[in-house]
């Protein structure tokens, strides 16, 4: 059995903070008009269970440490997904009203943080599975 400590711990952190994504606001449009209007994943049903899908995906990947390929394979897809939906939260608030005057998007950077904390916790499994996999060599 491998004890993954860093990349559960990255998982996790990268999980709380798509949770805290979730309900935060992420963003804010200033329109030429003066109107201000907050942007929070609740502004649209789909995105905010993506990113609660997402948020348990990272959270469930930290359990599947006894299969280390996939754990591997499932944070790949988590990564996707979390690009997936940067990508969604900024062109999402384009798209749907008037071209506004300014955006913020500072919340957005929680989920670049997450992306971040979940492939540098891919890369240390991947590094433990090829660790595990030289020394069963050695061993066989």
């Amino acid at each position: 059995m491998v004890i993954q400590r860093w990349q559960s711990v990255l998982l996790f952190l990268a999980a709380v903070l798509t949770g805290i994504f979730c309900v935060c606001p992420f963003g804010q449009l200033t329109f030429n008009d003066g109107v201000v209007m907050q942007l929070t994943p609740a502004y649209n049903t789909v995105y905010l269970i993506l990113n609660i899908f997402i948020s348990l995906l990272l959270f469930v990947t930290i359990f599947l440490y006894k299969n280390l390929k996939l754990q591997i394979k499932v944070t790949l897809c988590a990564i996707v997904l979390l690009v997936a939906s940067l990508v969604v939260g900024i062109i999402m608030p384009l798209l749907a009203h008037a071209i506004p005057s300014h955006m913020l998007v500072g919340g957005l950077w929680l989920v670049v943080l997450a992306a971040v904390l979940a492939v540098a916790a891919r890369r240390l499994m991947k590094k433990d599975y090829r660790r595990l996999h030289y020394a069963d060599r050695i061993r066989g």
